[in-house]
């Protein structure tokens, strides 16, 4: 037999127990259970100000940026321009020491 208070629910149940000579006797047992409790999901209560104490810092940058897995034509190319700079900055120098004496 089951009966509902509210949101608890109580199940009645009973029992037939032999004591003796063909007697028996009912014994009724009742259980009260409760709604679980619910539990929070998530809270960021807190949290802002412990990652302020000791400062939020940005993480580090790289200066050359790793090469590994760029396209060979590319590379190849960054090479060749990378070896012709310093004469074209060698031929501008001389360019601007002319324009100077003229």
């Amino acid at each position: 037999m089951k009966k509902l208070l509210g949101k608890s629910r109580i199940l009645f149940t009973c029992h037939l127990r032999y004591i003796e000579r063909n007697q028996w006797r009912a014994i009724y047992f009742h259980r009260v259970f409760l709604p679980m409790a619910k539990s929070k999901n998530h809270t960021s209560h807190n949290q802002n100000r412990k990652q302020h104490r000791n400062g939020i810092i940005r993480p580090k940058k790289q200066r050359y940026p790793s090469l590994k897995g760029v396209d060979p034509k590319f590379l190849r190319n960054m090479r060749f321009a990378k070896k012709h700079n310093k004469r074209g900055k060698n031929r501008t120098v001389q360019n601007q020491e002319i324009t100077v004496k003229a």
